[in-house]
């Protein structure tokens, strides 16, 4: 309706908790993540946070310096 004024409202980058970077990829292992992204339909950005995550939360970091104890 003319005359009713509603502000557009919009969030500052970042305020959703989410930041923007950029990181360098081998060819292969992006078009793994585009395949994987067409038949999930999800997006190449949600895949790549999706197996980011998932790593780090299940990554073991072993020290090389220290002998290994054999089990």
């Amino acid at each position: 309706m003319q005359g009713e004024w509603e502000p557009l409202r919009i969030k500052i980058r970042g305020e959703d908790g989410y930041r923007i970077t950029t990181i360098r990829l081998p060819t292969d292992v992006l078009q793994r993540a585009e395949d994987l992204a067409i038949k999930a339909h999800l997006s190449r950005n949600k895949i790549i946070s999706m197996v980011l995550e998932h790593g780090l939360d299940n990554i073991i970091v072993e020290d090389m310096s220290k002998p290994q104890e054999n089990t």
